[in-house]
């Protein structure tokens, strides 16, 4: 997990005066969201937990998360319970390590997408993808996105104006992302810093998948 991808559309989705949320794990015990920041989960969930919405973040935690299948049958239990599911980056991984991504429109981090793709996924370039019950969207800030998207099409249009105005979301940044991706220096650095976490990634990938062979 890292805190942007969580405490990012968490903090808008806090906002709506009705909704209660609330930080949930698998296991107890400190979070660590990186940046040498941990949070206290205020819920364990277990295959009985029934929630309105699940909110599953990315980032390097995953790996370890992956290896337990514990964690992966509560979550898939949870995900087929809940009314909805959203994820943000490569938290759609998790998804797919649950067998809930066959078939299914999702997005996530574009280092992802193949990843993705080996579970039988259909992966769209949109920052944003709604398919059914799951809803995705790209690396980290997307994440701000979804929790915009998701106030307006449950509490309505109003709500999510409001809480806008409220945090001052107005982004401008610094540089534009298209003149960014294609960068072809820029790209091939972030590559090369991926390198050790995408082979990690996608040997636990093809150990988890031949299981089903």
């Amino acid at each position: 997990m890292t805190a942007l991808d969580a405490f990012g559309p968490m903090d808008i989705l806090d906002r709506v005066k009705a909704w209660d949320v609330q930080n949930v794990a698998c296991l107890p015990g400190p979070i660590d969201v990186g940046n040498k920041l941990f949070v206290e989960p205020s819920l364990i969930l277990t295959v009985k937990t029934k929630l309105d919405v699940l909110l599953i973040p990315g980032g390097r935690g995953q790996i370890e998360f992956y290896k337990s299948e514990d964690n992966l049958r509560i979550v898939e239990a949870v995900c087929k319970k809940a009314g909805f599911v959203l994820t943000v980056c490569t938290g759609s991984l998790i998804l797919a390590f649950c067998g809930l991504l066959f078939d299914k429109k999702v997005t996530t981090n574009r280092n992802a997408y193949q990843a993705l793709e080996k579970f039988g996924a259909i992966v769209v370039d949109e920052r944003i993808v709604e398919d059914s019950n799951i809803i995705s969207c790209g690396g980290v800030t997307a994440g701000i996105d979804l929790g915009f998207y998701f106030v307006n099409k449950i509490a309505r249009p109003h709500e999510a104006r409001r809480i806008q105005l409220l945090v001052e979301y107005n982004p401008s940044p610094l540089y534009r992302h298209t003149s960014l991706e294609t960068d072809v220096a820029l790209n091939h650095e972030l590559t090369n810093d991926s390198k050790n976490m995408i082979s990690v990634r996608d040997a636990q990938i093809e150990a988890h998948l031949q299981k089903f062979k």
